[in-house]
């Protein structure tokens, strides 16, 4: 039996999705997205892209897993997000999805959660949503890949905006921590990934 009350502030789960080209047939269908820059080689090249680039709610469907199977699974209801897509991703590429619990409002039920998209170091999606448990236990228990919150670690991550330094920062936020990017150049990579690491 899994219950509202498991979750804590910091816990953190991560998995991986391949973005497929097949993939995107099914989404044009349900979506009626036919942008040519999601299929068309000619026209992806001709607007400054090497090759066609996934939709971003291709990318984001994944979140959707995550309220409905993890966070906090089958008595979810997904009320809503602010997302940022911070880089084009392609058809092959391989996206480790991260998510953390940043806030619980026991009155309500509902979960706060970070969720960040990367492709090695690189970090192509941002989002913080909100989903509700609709009642405060439910059938079926807490998934296994749910970390317990590391709380009140926080890291010093120097050369944020470097491959070592990047990879180490991905590697910390998976795990929940909070983060302190410091960097000599390239200010608005490094914001990027100190977003990342910041509670609400």
């Amino acid at each position: 039996m899994a219950t509202f009350v498991d979750f804590t502030v910091g816990d953190n789960t991560s998995f991986e999705r391949v973005i497929k080209r097949e993939d995107y047939d099914t989404f044009e269908s349900i979506s009626g997205d036919t942008n040519p820059l999601h299929h068309d080689q000619k026209y992806a090249s001709e607007n400054g892209f090497e090759a066609p680039i996934a939709p971003v709610h291709l990318v984001m469907a994944p979140l959707s897993a995550i309220a409905s199977t993890i966070f906090p699974g089958e008595s979810s209801l997904y009320l809503g997000h602010k997302m940022q897509a911070l880089r084009p991703v392609n058809y092959g590429d391989t996206i480790c999805y991260s998510a953390r619990i940043t806030a619980i409002d026991a009155t309500y039920k509902i979960l706060s959660i970070r969720v960040l998209g990367l492709r090695d170091t690189d970090v192509v999606l941002s989002c913080d949503m909100d989903i509700q448990a609709r009642s405060e236990q439910w059938q079926g228990q807490a998934s296994q890949t749910i970390h317990q919150a590391e709380v009140g670690k926080t890291a010093l991550v120097t050369g944020a905006t470097g491959d070592i330094g990047s990879a180490i920062a991905k590697a910390l936020a998976a795990r929940g921590w909070n983060l302190i990017l410091h960097y000599r150049s390239n200010k608005d990579a490094a914001q990027k990934r100190l977003n990342r690491g910041r509670r609400p």
